[in-house]
């Protein structure tokens, strides 16, 4: 859900500057700048947050800011200066950037250390395949003859996504930090299973 609202916003966004307001193709990287910079910020500070803290907090409090910077940017329109996109831009990055590193940090806390690499593998296939469904939905919603409407009306499914997302995170993820591997516990819990199945050796 998270990369398929962001990627797909980001394109779209790009497309909007671009075509309709008719940036140049600097102007529009250097709309997107203080973005960029604010989720550099923000997910260098998301793992210190996350460490003590745990998942929960950056995950489900980073979505409802990035949730809430989307709904800013939702009166878009032909005459909307920079000035009015700019706390947008600053908001999104700020919840993204601290809730996907916690999201990363909560899946791989569940499986071994033999299987880490196969659930990265998956959680960046999956975010891939979401983040090319947003451009996919969004760039179809905007090429509409009415680009403007079909931009808000992808922010809209964005915000919703986010603040269900959000939810998620705030009903399932555990509030402590990370579990240390499960592979750990289960070599000490046959351990001493082993041992209470073989009382002669006493």
């Amino acid at each position: 859900m998270v990369n398929f609202a962001v990627y797909g916003l980001i394109f779209v966004l790009s497309l909007y500057f671009r075509r309709l307001r008719g940036f140049s193709a600097m102007e529009t990287g250097l709309a997107f700048v203080p973005l960029t910079a604010v989720l550099i910020a923000s997910n260098t500070a998301a793992g210190r947050i996350a460490a003590r803290a745990g998942p929960r907090l950056p995950m489900w409090s980073g979505l409802v800011v990035g949730a809430a910077g989307f709904a800013l940017l939702l009166g878009l329109g032909m005459a909307t200066s920079y000035a009015t996109i700019l706390p947008g831009f600053l908001l999104i990055p700020s919840g993204i950037g601290l809730a996907v590193p916690a999201m990363t940090a909560a899946l791989l806390s569940t499986v071994g250390r033999g299987r880490a690499g196969i659930a990265a593998g998956v959680l960046n296939t999956v975010r891939q395949t979401g983040g090319a469904l947003g451009v996919a939905v969004f760039g179809g919603l905007m090429a509409g003859p009415r680009p403007v409407a079909g931009l808000r009306t992808a922010l809209l499914v964005s915000v919703l996504l986010l603040a269900a997302a959000a939810a998620l995170a705030a009903l399932g993820i555990g509030a402590g930090p990370p579990a240390p591997p499960p592979g750990r516990g289960r070599r000490g819990g046959g351990l001493a299973s082993r041992s209470r199945s073989a009382p002669g050796r006493e």
